[in-house]
């Protein structure tokens, strides 16, 4: 106790000097005494084992600058602070290794060249031999299967003690099994003795229980029907799975040719293509799709039902060996799909005399064409019939000649009446032997 009082005693007189020595910079500096700072610290309780100590302090007159020296129980290597950065509180002074339990007197000195004068108190940390820290969590994980979820355990569990996770959530069970964690979070842990708490653990994360390979369909970009020589993108969709794989084959079962592995599967033709999904768990699943082929446009010929027709007559017009994928037939009154447009369809009806073009278009391939004539008939006539000798003596014959006969296919008759009645005498543009009648 006389130790203590001459420490104060001390203190005291220390206390006076510095306040003297305060008032000195303040009147050289051109303030008064009422800018001294002013710190007041809290007596700080520590458990044994830490290598630092929070100083928790009010203050006035702003300070931003702290000294800190060792009292007369001293701690063992510590080493005087000065001018350290005062930003405030609490402040965070470290504590040497291997310092023993007990009272530690400390002085701080407080000032700011800007603000204040400086001013110093005393206070006294404790190291609490009765607190100890606990040690850091050490963890287990397992990983996840394709059974269960991952699961994590504090293989230094100790019953009693406090375990606090960041972020909050999880908590500890029997045998140190941690359970309420949010699969796929990283979680740190500490370990919590009264006062006195662990350094975080290392960070775990539970992972979500591994899932089986899964395929809802396949898709083509951009048809799934291709033209002779062209090609198309396969593309495989839902697929899910613990490190899921798509293997792409031209048979079931992964047999065939294997065509390589991924989402997609580029430049394919007409074809049926098995994509086939494997994982780490479960068996494989695969599903299909069947690329048709198109087909090229093609005529053979076209025809009209009468070649040739009579004025006002009209004939159908027939498209021959039309053949493609989404093959359509245009009539046209010139090459080229030019001229006028007469429809569309195999068939074209009501035609008469001229030329006629069908044009075939379709998915695949290029316009091809034929075309067919329409010859117009003539009608038939006749300007008059005459007699080599128009008068005949009796058992004397002339010859008779159809004069100006014109006509399609024309064809004289000769009859004994009109009409064409009486007796047919034969054909021909003349008749011989012909007497009296």
């Amino acid at each position: 106790m006389k130790n203590i009082h001459k420490w104060f005693g001390k203190e005291k007189r220390l206390s006076v000097k510095f306040g003297l020595l305060s008032l000195f910079f303040l009147c050289l500096a051109g303030r008064s005494p009422g800018q001294e700072c002013t710190i007041t610290p809290a007596n700080p309780i520590t458990c044994f084992g830490s290598s630092s100590f929070n100083l928790n302090y009010t203050s006035t007159g702003s300070p931003d600058q702290y000294s800190l020296t060792a009292g007369p129980r001293a701690m063992p290597g510590f080493s005087a602070v000065t001018n350290a950065s005062l930003v405030g509180s609490p402040v965070i002074i470290s504590i040497p290794n291997s310092v023993a339990a007990g009272d530690y007197d400390f002085t701080i000195v407080v000032n700011s060249l800007a603000n204040c004068g400086p001013s110093s108190a005393l206070f006294i940390l404790t190291i609490a031999d009765q607190f100890t820290f606990p040690a850091v969590p050490s963890l287990s994980t397992t990983p996840a299967s394709c059974s269960a979820a991952g699961t994590t355990v504090i293989s230094n569990y100790v019953a009693g003690t406090t375990y606090t996770f960041t972020p909050a959530g999880p908590t500890v069970g029997v045998a140190g099994a941690i359970t309420g964690a949010t699969l796929g979070t990283s979680y740190t842990v500490t370990a919590g003795n009264g006062s006195c708490s662990s350094g975080p653990s290392a960070s775990f994360t539970n992972a979500a229980q591994l899932t089986v390979p899964s395929i809802l369909s396949l898709s083509t970009t951009p048809t799934s029907s291709v033209c002779p020589g062209a090609t198309t993108t396969l593309t495989a969709n839902g697929v899910a799975g613990t490190n899921a794989l798509v293997t792409w084959w031209t048979a079931a079962g992964g047999t065939g040719t294997n065509l390589g592995t991924g989402l997609t599967l580029t430049n394919r033709g007409s074809g049926t293509y098995f994509a086939r999904v494997t994982g780490d768990c479960g068996s494989a699943v695969e599903t299909s799709l069947t690329v048709t082929s198109k087909v090229n446009v093609t005529i053979t010929s076209a025809t009209a039902t009468a070649n040739s027709v009579c004025p006002g007559g009209t004939t159908t017009l027939t498209a021959n060996g039309v053949a493609g994928t989404n093959a359509l037939v245009t009539w046209w009154t010139a090459a080229g799909g030019t001229g006028t447009n007469l429809g569309t369809g195999l068939t074209l009806t009501n035609r008469g005399p001229g030329t006629y073009f069908a044009r075939v278009t379709g998915d695949c391939g290029s316009a091809v064409e034929t075309s067919v004539t329409v010859t117009p008939k003539v009608n038939v006539a006749i300007t008059s019939a005459t007699a080599t000798a128009n008068s005949v003596c009796p058992g004397v014959t002339t010859t008779l000649t159809a004069n100006g006969v014109a006509g399609t296919n024309v064809l004289v008759t000769w009859w004994t009446a009109a009409g064409g009645t009486g007796t047919n005498l034969g054909t021909g543009l003349t008749l011989t032997n012909r007497g009296s009648g």
